[in-house]
């Protein structure tokens, strides 16, 4: 809920006397990876003007970036039918309490980034109210046939900010009015460590090979998937004693439950909190499905691409997606085709990961090979700068709506000359 904090704080109201009120920016972001991204685009804006005030829904990384959290997004991320229940009433609070924002005190534009469901109710009241939206990284955007998704988006905002050239294509026949911006990742790439800084920091020894280990960080994924990739590089190591298992741990969360699985399963495994430092320094890896599974692909890290769930999750999954769905992995989506070897399930299993995971890392010419297939890839994805362009695009919204207001209220000013009755 909102921490020490009232309406008055985003009304951004001002007397006769005082100075225009700052533009007020409302941002709705709900998982740890919008939060990376809402806070590049929200420090591009802080450092261009001062006239505009940022808060909402969000996560740290926004909130260090200069945006007035109502709200934190931390532990509102779930995969699944049963995980997605359990946060039914939170969010169903912090929904309304957005929306009584939306009705009482309305900003001049809201910024939604990705969170489907939850984001596009939001869209609903903002355009009952007359509040302009902008859709940054829209639901579906990855998937080339998400045309249900596609139309509601298109229908809900005022523009759409999509990482993907056939998503904006997409949108575009849908009504949208849309813009490729390019992929947020690649604002990131230029600011890697060399593969020598990587392994310094994370404390490789010169014979010491490093083996990612990347399970996510929402609560079912450290409960399902950490112990799958544990058990899996216990077994890869068994036969490559140089591999070191060095386990992603995101900054700000709790490391109790991860050493606690490490202490059982893989007491030799090492935490790194900078996921750059853990991309680069490794050779091989073992990485859950999602975005970081681009993340990796553009550090160039050979990877094993693996998910696991609760058995009601799994029994969903077969029910209604593994049908439909070619790919898991971003890389392969991408490229329609097994870039990286995708693993899970029946398939999935520790000893299946392990086999995998050797057999790239006994291979340099396969390694090679993936790693030129990246370089394929990353060319889909436009240029970095994403974020600057899409705080182009919330200035050119901006402004629009302050001409907007402005000759509305001319029309106003007009008509009550015409008409003293009015006054």
């Amino acid at each position: 809920g909102v921490r020490g904090l009232s309406m008055s704080d985003f009304s951004g109201a001002a007397g006769p006397d005082l100075a225009p009120p700052p533009y007020r920016v409302l941002f709705s972001v709900g998982d740890p990876s919008g939060d990376v991204h809402a806070a590049r685009v929200a420090a591009e804006l802080k450092r261009r003007r001062s006239d505009i005030y940022l808060f909402g829904f969000g996560g740290p990384r926004m909130a260090s970036a200069g945006v007035v959290l109502s709200h934190d997004n931390r532990g509102c991320s779930a995969i699944g039918v049963l995980e997605s229940l359990r946060l039914v009433p939170r969010m169903h609070r912090i929904l309304a309490a957005l929306r009584q924002i939306l009705h009482t005190t309305p900003p001049d534009l809201v910024v939604l980034v990705d969170y489907g469901v939850f984001n596009l109710r939001l869209a609903v009241t903002a355009k009952s109210v007359g509040v302009p939206v902008l859709y940054y990284i829209p639901p579906g955007c990855w998937a080339r046939d998400m045309l249900r998704v596609t139309e509601r988006v298109a229908r809900w905002t005022d523009h759409v900010a999509t990482p993907f050239p056939w998503s904006a294509g997409l949108l575009t026949r849908a009504g949208a009015h849309a813009t490729f911006v390019g992929h947020p990742l690649l604002d990131g790439v230029e600011s890697q460590p060399s593969r020598e800084e990587a392994r310094h920091r994370v404390g490789l020894g010169g014979d010491e090979r490093g083996l990612a280990i990347l399970p996510g960080s929402r609560g079912h994924e450290i409960r399902h998937i950490l112990p799958l990739m544990l058990r899996a590089a216990a077994l890869a190591r068994g036969q490559r004693p140089e591999l070191v298992p060095l386990v992603s741990h995101a900054p700000g969360s709790d490391r109790v439950p991860l050493q606690r699985a490490a202490s059982k399963l893989l007491p030799e495994a090492r935490f790194v909190e900078s996921t750059a430092d853990l991309l680069r320094a490794s050779d091989v890896g073992l990485v859950k499905s999602g975005t970081i599974t681009l993340e990796a692909a553009l550090a160039g890290l050979p990877m094993v691409v693996t998910y696991a769930a609760s058995p009601v999750a799994a029994l969903q999954w077969h029910l209604h997606a593994a049908r439909r769905v070619k790919y898991i992995a971003i890389p392969n989506i991408l490229a329609d085709r097994e870039v990286v070897p995708e693993r899970y399930g029946a398939q999935g299993r520790p000893p299946d990961l392990a086999r995998e995971v050797l057999a790239l890392y006994d291979d340099p010419a396969r390694r090679e090979a993936v790693r030129s297939d990246y370089a394929g890839l990353a060319a889909q994805l436009g240029q970095p700068g994403a974020s600057r362009a899409v705080a182009d695009l919330v200035e050119a919204m901006l402004d629009q709506a302050q001409r907007a207001r402005t000759a509305g209220n001319a029309r106003s000013r007009q008509a009550s000359v015409a008409d003293p009755w009015r006054r």
